[in-house]
């Protein structure tokens, strides 16, 4: 016997909002499709069936009447709101990164690298990047190596 997502009863007034999302041809797309999976899984289809039926992944079809019996109906209409990437970097490593490349001079160098600041204020060479390009500071120029020292064709 095939297995089932969630033993989901529904109630009427769930059913009706959930065929009314399902079937309405303004509701967006995704949004029908979540609907039709919750209401297919209450009707018992299997999770390979409902898979067949709405094009959804297997992850679908296992997380979207989760999210119903969690939340209901609303549930459905928006996304999960996840964690915001990383933090942004402190004004204090900012100022310093800026106050480094403008006016001190780096010990046995002539002058400050993206990654020679990088690793001195313990960030990323592309936050430096982006730091001195806020600040209007001069872009440090990065050097490409030719591999091949064939003569280009005139």
């Amino acid at each position: 016997m095939a297995r089932t997502t969630h033993e989901l009863p529904l109630t009427r007034k769930d059913r009706t909002a959930l065929e009314a999302l399902a079937w309405n041809g303004n509701t967006p797309q995704k949004i029908a499709k979540r609907a039709r999976i919750v209401l297919l899984t209450a009707d018992g289809l299997s999770v390979n069936a409902i898979m067949r039926e709405t094009g959804a992944s297997k992850t679908s079809v296992w997380n979207w009447p989760k999210r119903f019996i969690e939340v209901g109906v609303e549930g459905l209409l928006k996304d999960k709101s996840k964690k915001p990437g990383k933090a942004p970097l402190a004004d204090e490593v900012r100022a310093k990164v800026v106050e480094m490349a403008a006016t001190e001079r780096p010990q046995n160098a002539t002058h400050w690298s993206v990654r020679m600041l990088a690793k001195a204020n313990g960030i990323s060479p592309r936050s430096v990047e982006r730091i001195l390009a806020e600040h209007g500071l001069k872009r440090f120029r990065t050097f490409t190596h030719r591999t091949s020292f064939a003569p280009e064709a005139a």
